[in-house]
């Protein structure tokens, strides 16, 4: 029965954890994309950076368009293309 209700506990915390850090990843990748359409009217050059109180953004103009990379204080790097 301990074996039973331990193996039930241990698959809830392995379901909760994952769900915590699906939600962190896309929080991230929402503070990235409000950088990015923060920044957007503000594109002068080819290539820039805009520094946030989440992070950096640099982005650079390419043959497609430009390409965005978040570096947020988290540590995480997001990348987006528009």
């Amino acid at each position: 029965m301990a074996l039973m209700f331990s193996m039930l506990l241990q698959f809830a915390l392995q379901c909760q954890l994952a769900s915590k850090k699906q939600l962190l990843e896309r929080k991230n990748h929402l503070i990235a994309e409000m950088m990015v359409n923060l920044s957007l009217d503000q594109v002068r050059e080819n290539h820039g950076t805009f520094n946030f109180s989440t992070g950096t953004l640099v982005y650079q103009k390419d043959a497609t368009g430009l390409v965005f990379e978040a570096r947020l204080k988290t540590g995480e790097v997001v990348r987006i293309n528009k």
